[in-house]
């Protein structure tokens, strides 16, 4: 049994004969842990079931398997002689301090991590006790890994990226850990807007490869709608796509990776992080307006009819260095749509394939370049109700694949079907030819019984 083990048995046991009914343990990580060269490392330390009042002062101390010497002061919260003279010009540096979170709770910073820090590190809140009022956990084991993360971006100095509102956004950067032992990246990209400070996240992937966001940033919306996304290429390249850039979306974007290493407690903990500028993006505001009216031409139509419903739509202004295309789709009541006509005048393929949904056949065409013609031919009775036009502007300009820079949607226009002529004509008919049958069954009905009743008689 080790020594320390043994010793804290044995007061355990003194303890219980003595009748002490609680012992205050001084609690660290459980080790060994693992953290990196030159990164921000935190070793918290807890006393529990400590009825005393009044502040509670802690000492730190090394041990290092390398040295001949017994485990040296790092720093303390009551002695500033307490440090060996190898930590005083650190600690008086602030890159090793103290934080107390509370009267019964710190934290050990070692801001820049060295390689020599490498050792046995000790939490005691009674300076000169050899025997532990505490667990053996009160030591934690500290390795000092090298730094091998790696993170680049397209090129050394981020160029400068000017878009148009509407287009689309990529970019990338590379990230990858040679580490011996395993542990998880995650790489984050975010944005820091001229003007404003800070740095704001705009999507991510964790270190179990889940997409991340927040949730109550402005980004979170159109990850949802899909508008934003970030994928992982082979095993160190990372992709962020942007489909739509709006003015917002202007400034700084960086990329930042962390390394992530499984502490023996369960718990992951970031042991490096570093951040890289990617891109200056400037966006230019479309002034593109965009307007669609949708509307039933002739208003009167009858049962079996060709109904020609019409999308007009208002533009402006013209871009100068760019070719404004329009598309239009059509829908009814359903959700589904019921025709799509690309700036061409292409009809698309709809799930209903040219047919309304009441099975009367649908067909499109573009009669001018601001308007969009829609045509039910030989409409039914379930072809009545709502119908709007969405319209949507692309821009396209030379080497580009063309964006979105506007979008319309009509309201709802109405279409009632009233009935034919020959329909009206038949009403009457069958009304008349309906009105004599029973009159004639009537007189029929009232002359055989007469004759029967004659008949009796005789």
């Amino acid at each position: 049994m080790p020594s320390t083990r043994r010793q804290q048995c044995i007061f355990l046991l003194l303890a219980s004969i003595a009748g002490i009914s609680s012992i205050r343990l001084v609690r660290v990580p459980r080790g060994p842990l693992y953290r990196v060269e030159g990164a921000h490392t935190i070793i918290p330390c807890n006393v529990t079931n400590d009825e005393r009042s009044g502040d509670q002062d802690f000492w730190w101390s090394v041990f290092k398997h390398n040295a001949a010497i017994a485990s040296v002061g790092v720093i303390s919260t009551r002695d500033s002689e307490y440090p060996d003279s190898s930590y005083v010009p650190r600690v008086r540096a602030k890159e090793i301090y103290i934080q107390k979170l509370s009267r019964t709770s710190v934290q050990l910073h070692l801001v820049h991590l060295q390689k020599d820090d490498e050792g046995e590190y000790e939490c005691r809140t009674d300076k000169n006790s050899r025997v532990y009022l505490a667990s053996p956990n009160a030591k934690v084991e500290l390795k000092v890994l090298t730094d091998t993360l790696l993170l680049t971006g397209p090129s050394d100095e981020p160029p400068r990226l000017a878009l148009r509102e509407g287009e689309p956004l990529a970019l990338q950067c590379r990230a990858a850990a040679l580490t011996a032992l395993h542990t998880h990246l995650s790489v984050t990209f975010s944005l820091s807007r001229t003007g404003h400070r800070g740095r704001e996240t705009v999507i991510g992937i964790g270190r179990d490869l889940t997409v991340q966001s927040q949730e109550q940033g402005m980004y979170w919306a159109r990850y949802a709608r899909g508008q934003i996304g970030v994928e992982k290429v082979k095993s160190d390249a990372y992709h962020l796509r942007v489909d739509h850039v709006k003015p917002q979306d202007a400034g700084l974007y960086h990329c930042t990776a962390a390394e992530w290493i499984e502490d023996p407690d369960g718990r992951w903990n970031k042991i490096l992080e570093r951040t890289i500028p990617l891109a200056e993006v400037s966006v230019q505001a479309n002034d593109v307006k965009l307007g669609a009216v949708a509307s039933v031409a002739p208003a009167t139509f009858y049962r079996g009819d060709s109904v020609d419903l019409h999308c007009n739509v208002t533009l402006g202004p013209e871009q100068e260095d760019a070719v404004l295309l329009l598309s239009v789709g059509w829908w009814g009541a359903d959700e589904e749509p019921l025709a799509l006509v690309d700036h061409r005048g292409v009809s698309l393929p709809t799930v209903l394939r040219g047919m309304s949904a009441a099975g009367s056949e649908v067909s499109t065409d573009r009669p001018s370049p601001l308007c969009f013609r829609l045509r039910i031919h030989r409409a039914k009775k379930g072809d009545q109700g709502l119908y709007r036009c969405e319209v949507t502007c692309r821009a396209q300009r030379q080497g580009t694949s063309g964006y979105q820079v506007a979008f319309a949607r009509s309201e709802p226009v109405t279409l009632f079907l009233y009935l034919s002529a020959s329909d009206t004509l038949l009403i009457p008919m069958v009304t008349g030819v309906a009105v004599s049958l029973t009159v004639t069954i009537t007189i029929i009905a009232s002359v055989t019984c007469c004759f029967l009743r004659r008949l009796a008689k005789r």
